[in-house]
């Protein structure tokens, strides 16, 4: 802290005093600046591959996020975020199969807690116009009409990597998805200024 009379000492011109109002201020915005720098978790690097694999391996059983300070994934399950909303005490979670650590994550989570980042989602990635892109990459007529058709069915996912797998496109879908995922998760990375390991 620099606490020399240029920065943080001013004199009042015609009084030749020190201005005491204005060296409080100083004090004060000093003060509150290092509190919230020290509020602050630290960030501890990602490994980009275990990134990746849990933006892929999402589901519906609740939302994924990094805790920056411990360097790791977790799911935080939509019935834990459902009792916050619904006001549920923590005598009652048992009721509504909550844990209290979720419902713990859960609260920091609704806080805002700059220690708790989501990982990507359906805005970033959508698996579903990843594939139609790739279907639109496809040469042969008869190939593309397959996938197409069981693209409009609605059919599960499975189907789609059948179809490719019967047709030697397994590898190459893997490798165009695969490369998507890296960069969404560079820009993850990027935005939240966390810093990766390969």
């Amino acid at each position: 802290m620099n606490t020399n009379s240029s920065s943080y000492h001013t004199r009042n011109s015609k009084t030749g005093k020190n201005n005491l109002h204005e060296t409080c201020n100083d004090y004060a915005l000093y003060y509150i600046e290092q509190q919230a720098s020290s509020s602050l978790p630290t960030k501890k690097p990602v490994k980009l591959s275990e990134l990746i694999n849990e933006t892929i391996n999402q589901t519906d059983a609740g939302y994924s996020y990094y805790i920056l300070d411990k360097g790791i994934f977790i799911v935080v399950p939509h019935e834990a975020l459902i009792a916050i909303d619904e006001g549920v005490s923590e005598k009652e979670l048992h009721l509504h199969r909550v844990s209290k650590e979720d419902y713990e994550i859960a609260v920091a989570v609704e806080n805002e807690d700059p220690n708790y980042i989501g990982l990507p989602d359906d805005l970033m990635v959508d698996p579903g116009e990843m594939m139609l892109g790739f279907i639109e990459t496809v040469e042969s007529d008869e190939i593309y009409d397959q996938l197409q058709d069981a693209f409009l069915k609605l059919d599960s996912f499975a189907s789609l990597l059948k179809i490719l797998d019967e047709n030697d496109l397994l590898k190459t879908w893997f490798a165009i998805r695969d490369d998507h995922y890296r960069k969404v998760a560079l820009q993850w990375c990027e935005q939240y200024q966390v810093e990766y390991v390969e």
